[in-house]
């Protein structure tokens, strides 16, 4: 993986931990159904974009642990593969890069 590319996947990991950490806190105090805003978990470094989905929503996006939500037009590191277009967010395929 090019240098450019291992900071891009970074760059994703960082937003997927914050929301995982998002995700275990919302998850035991947010009442079914409430929209949260998580992080845009794309490749770009300076991304401040949310993805408003709730708990449930979320949790399904990444039941395979190489998909990632991202803000429709985001960055992306070549080769992922879009899985999921819901609209305000899509899902992303990491292990496809």
């Amino acid at each position: 993986m090019a240098a450019h590319d291992a900071k891009r996947a970074e760059n994703q990991h960082i937003a997927r931990s914050a929301n995982r950490r998002l995700q275990d806190v919302a998850g035991r105090t947010a009442e079914d159904g409430i929209v949260i805003p998580f992080l845009c978990e794309c490749a770009g470094g300076a991304c401040m974009g949310r993805i408003e989905i709730t708990i449930d929503d979320y949790f399904v996006a990444h039941l395979d642990p190489d998909y990632y939500v991202i803000v429709p037009g985001h960055p992306r590191i070549d080769g992922e593969v879009l899985v999921g277009d819901h609209g305000h967010y899509e899902v992303v395929n990491k292990a496809a890069a």
